[in-house]
């Protein structure tokens, strides 16, 4: 069993995290450097993927055994500019990669692809965007199925939440933001919407153990359960700001209950690493509460 905590024995790998300081990158790229994973960070800051000869610039210093984890995108995708630069940024990296031999492509998409369903979606559902988000992901995943690359991984998170988010994404993230700014914690309509959310510690784990594998496919990466965004706000509420107000405000619109199926997913980890909300948003409270005592005891 594979649990993307442990190191691979063939320690001549690299997983190289494009996009590494976005959340889900920066994630990644800490949790890989904590178990003394080879790693090389590729982020805006240096290389700007929409420049092909950035791209190129990349593709030099890429070994034959390395693992790419590409998570750079418009994120979320609002705007058909988003989408065509989304686009662009995969399709400029594959170009420019064309002649190198490497040992995987892992590419983060979204369950966005599935767009707005009531019921159970499997990787073999139909794929069906109505947002810019989840358009952007699906030429994405086409790119990629199209490029030479050998062996590909497209996985398809559900909404993450915890340290690090950067988006400010309704749902966990948006609330516990709201809370620590001592505002009220504002769901829409009623609340009765069901998602399933993943904690971030759970999401790079997984994405390690498929990088690692040397697996092929598309995987769905959730936690298998999903919420109402009432519950989620009194869960956010109970473990981080008791006193804090929920309001229900505006419309939420037509009520659906998003469940995605993990069991492909489920092969790469043990039942412990897809954690329910609870346990998630204990695992973030102990992460802020050390952030704190380590400024504290830095002054």
């Amino acid at each position: 069993m594979i649990d993307g905590t442990m190191v691979s024995d063939n320690t001549t790998k690299r997983i190289v995290v494009v996009g590494g300081k976005g959340f889900i990158g920066s994630s990644l790229v800490s949790h890989l450097e904590a178990v003394k994973f080879p790693t090389l960070l590729i982020s805006r800051s240096e290389f700007d993927l929409l420049n092909k000869d950035d791209c190129e610039a990349i593709s030099a210093i890429l070994l034959p055994t390395d693992i790419i984890v590409f998570a750079s995108a418009i994120t979320p995708a609002r705007s058909p500019k988003d989408v065509i630069d989304s686009m662009s940024m995969l399709h400029n990296f594959l170009i420019a990669v064309s002649g190198n031999a490497l040992d995987g492509f892992v590419l983060v998409s979204s369950d966005a692809v599935y767009g707005d369903f009531d019921g159970s979606v499997s990787e073999n559902s139909p794929r069906n965007p109505n947002t810019f988000h989840g358009l952007a992901q699906l030429a994405r995943e086409m790119i990629l199925d199209s490029s030479h690359i050998g062996r590909k991984v497209i996985l398809r998170l559900c909404a993450v939440y915890g340290p690090g988010d950067t988006h400010n994404s309704y749902g966990p993230n948006r609330f516990i933001s709201q809370i620590i700014n001592k505002e009220p914690i504002k769901v829409l309509g009623s609340g009765l919407n069901r998602r399933d959310h993943i904690y971030i510690e759970d999401v790079v784990r997984l994405i390690v153990a498929v990088a690692q594998s040397g697996v092929s496919g598309t995987f769905n990466l959730a936690s298998g359960v999903t919420y109402s965004f009432r519950d989620v706000a009194m869960a956010c509420k109970e473990e981080f700001g008791q006193r804090s107000p929920i309001e229900y405000v505006g419309s939420e619109g037509f009520i659906t209950n998003r469940i995605i199926n993990v069991n492909r997913i489920r092969d790469f980890s043990e039942d412990s690493i897809l954690r329910p909300l609870n346990l998630g948003l204990k695992q973030w409270k102990v992460h802020q509460e050390s952030q704190i005592d380590a400024r504290e005891k830095g002054n």
